[in-house]
């Protein structure tokens, strides 16, 4: 795939509903790619950006799209996320970026998916390390260097909160396990931390996410501020992960009992230690890419990828039950109504 010339202006008028610290991100580079701009916030801002722009303080201000270049941005609280969606499809417009968590409830993320189906929505999900292709680009080292499958990955560290920042190792190791997860239990705390607002919760505690004979471990804590560390495990080496940057480490291949599993030892052999190249078929545009999919990519490939986003945010959001239900949850599990149906308020 080849994508055209990165100044070309590809929407007509570009909708950011929520002008936080994300939101401007999106108006920045959106005022490079759109004729026209539009900030939904309650808060009015100073706006500096090169194309006409213009400020509302409510969705229900927007007009209804009269353009099918016309894009929408939601980056707005994640509790409000459901039902923004829903106004914006009802005013007609047909592309949208929707910020992680997409929702907080199992019955908004199943209505969601029917919202998104039947009405022929252009859809991509700003999970940043999912365009980056960091999973490809992980798996794909890990088969240069024959490391064989990975079989655990454990995150660890202070107040990053399990929605926040442990919704990207979810996604993550979604993604390089290439199964989808059995079952989960967690134990975990609501604090009322959230820097976005004192009103959404900064949940801290464990979890653990099993994919058959595969595990993902979050341990979380609002009482620190280190950032933590993650760990890919494979069988004869370890991964210290750091954005993009991998150190690979693995056992030396002359030490004592090679063949026998429970023979450990630790890790002496760097095997790479850098930036995960970009595999042979992904184009590196950064944090543009997002704009580009859901321009150039169709709705079926689209759709595709949303398949895999609402996957992850269904193991969130299970994780989340575990821990109300205090026990061990099948992810094939039918929920009561009532937490089928219960929002939580995090971002």
């Amino acid at each position: 795939m080849t994508y055209a010339n990165l100044t070309d202006r590809h929407f007509e008028t570009s909708i950011v509903i929520g002008h936080g610290s994300i939101g401007k991100k999106h108006a920045e580079k959106l005022s490079h790619l759109s004729h026209n701009l539009l900030i939904v916030d309650p808060i009015i801002h100073k706006y500096e950006y090169e194309i006409p722009t213009s400020h509302v303080n409510d969705i229900g201000q927007v007009n209804n799209s009269n353009s099918k270049a016309d894009l929408v941005v939601i980056s707005n609280w994640g509790p409000d996320h459901f039902e923004t969606i829903k106004t914006i499809i009802s005013k007609g417009y047909k592309q949208i970026i929707i910020e992680k968590p997409m929702v907080t409830s199992l019955h908004e993320l199943k209505t969601l998916e029917r919202l998104i189906e039947d009405n022929n929505i252009k859809v991509v999900v700003n999970q940043g390390w999912h365009h980056e292709k960091l999973a490809d680009r992980i798996l794909e080292i890990a088969q240069n260097f024959s490391l064989g499958n990975a079989f655990a990955i454990w995150v660890n560290g202070g107040a990053r909160c399990l929605s926040t920042a442990g919704s990207h190792y979810i996604h993550l190791a979604n993604m390089i396990f290439l199964e989808s997860p059995t079952e989960m239990n967690a134990n975990l705390n609501f604090d009322y931390i959230n820097p976005r607002s004192s009103n959404l919760v900064y949940v801290d505690g464990v979890t653990f996410i099993k994919f058959s004979r595969k595990m993902l471990s979050i341990s979380y804590t609002n009482f620190s501020s280190i950032e933590g560390d993650v760990q890919i495990i494979w069988k004869e080496a370890v991964g210290f992960l750091e954005g993009t940057h991998l150190r690979l480490k693995g056992l030396a291949l002359d030490r004592p009992y090679p063949n026998i599993i429970t023979r450990y030892a630790k890790p002496s052999e760097e095997i790479f230690n850098g930036v995960l190249p970009q595999t042979k078929t992904s184009i590196n545009l950064g944090s543009e890419s997002i704009y580009f999919d859901i321009h150039f990519l169709s709705k079926e490939k689209l759709l595709k990828e949303f398949g895999k986003h609402v996957i992850s945010n269904r193991i969130l959001l299970y994780c989340l039950i575990a821990n109300e239900l205090k026990r061990t949850l099948s992810f094939d599990e039918r929920i009561e109504n009532y937490l089928y149906v219960k929002k939580f308020y995090c971002s």
